[in-house]
């Protein structure tokens, strides 16, 4: 399902997944938050390409109305530099506009082997993107999954090639797939 408040921007992404993703079936589109989360509703889809700013409001707008995210979201953007960050934190995947088909392909064989986020990853990446000055949580990616943890209680980070350790004050620590660089 396409949603995006730009007619010519739902007609490309469409165009680019009928000629590079010739597996993937769109079952609809929507122009906004109101209309996107009634056709999510009674669509079911399985993959959502959503805008981040619509007429109407925001896709994490759409998000938060759309009840149980059982769904898995490629965000598509015209979004700064900053926001890119976020998505990358928030392990959402995304394409910034215009889109590059050899992204396309890429954005759908990755999402064909992941699961639906947990809600708690969309709000992270929208708390991100609206004040990234009083960001508070940051999504860690280590080996077997995601974590979400507290800016506040890192201690300190310590790279190692391509992997980052963490030291948190309760004296844990936990080794993300990042280097320092990436974070």
């Amino acid at each position: 399902m396409i949603i995006d408040d730009i007619k010519d921007a739902r007609d490309n992404i469409r165009l680019d997944i009928e000629t590079y993703c010739s597996d993937v079936e769109i079952i609809g589109e929507a122009e906004g938050v109101v209309t996107g989360a009634k056709a999510i509703r009674e669509l079911k889809p399985e993959v959502v390409f959503l805008d981040i700013q619509m007429q109407d409001g925001t896709g994490f707008d759409l998000l938060d109305i759309a009840g149980d995210i059982n769904f898995k979201v490629i965000f598509t953007t015209a979004s700064d530099e900053y926001a890119i960050k976020a998505f990358k934190f928030s392990a959402i995947d995304y394409l910034l506009k215009p889109i590059d088909p050899d992204e396309l392909v890429a954005a759908i064989e990755k999402i064909k082997n992941t699961k639906v986020l947990p809600k708690e990853n969309l709000n992270l990446l929208s708390e991100s993107i609206k004040d990234h000055k009083s960001m508070t949580r940051l999504a860690l990616n280590t080996l077997e999954k995601i974590l979400i943890v507290e800016i506040k209680d890192i201690v300190r980070c310590e790279s190692s090639v391509n992997y980052t350790t963490f030291y948190f004050a309760d004296k844990s620590r936990l080794m993300v797939t990042k280097t320092l660089k990436g974070i």
